[in-house]
C-alpha cells in the first residue's frame, strides 16, 4: 500500500505521461490526507491542463481555504 506521499509523487511523475492516471493518483493522496493544500493545488493544475476548468477552480478554492486555516 502506498503512502499519501507516494501517491502524490506518482501523480506528479505521471503528469507528463498520462494525465488521467495522474488525477487518480493525486485523488488517492487527497483521500488519505484531504487537509494538504499542495495536493489540491497540484490536482487543480492537472485539471487546468486537461481543459477541465470548473474542476480546476474548485480544487484551487479548496487549496486556498486550507491555507487560510
Amino acid at each position: 500500500m502506498l503512502t499519501k506521499e507516494e501517491h502524490f509523487g506518482k501523480g506528479l511523475a505521471l503528469y507528463g505521461q498520462n494525465k488521467h492516471e495522474a488525477v487518480e493518483a493525486i485523488q488517492r493522496a487527497i483521500e488519505i490526507n484531504p487537509q494538504e493544500p499542495m495536493y489540491h493545488t497540484s490536482l487543480s493544475t492537472v485539471y487546468r491542463d486537461m481543459g477541465r476548468i470548473p474542476e480546476a477552480e474548485e480544487e484551487m478554492a479548496i487549496s486556498f481555504q486550507l491555507q487560510r486555516g
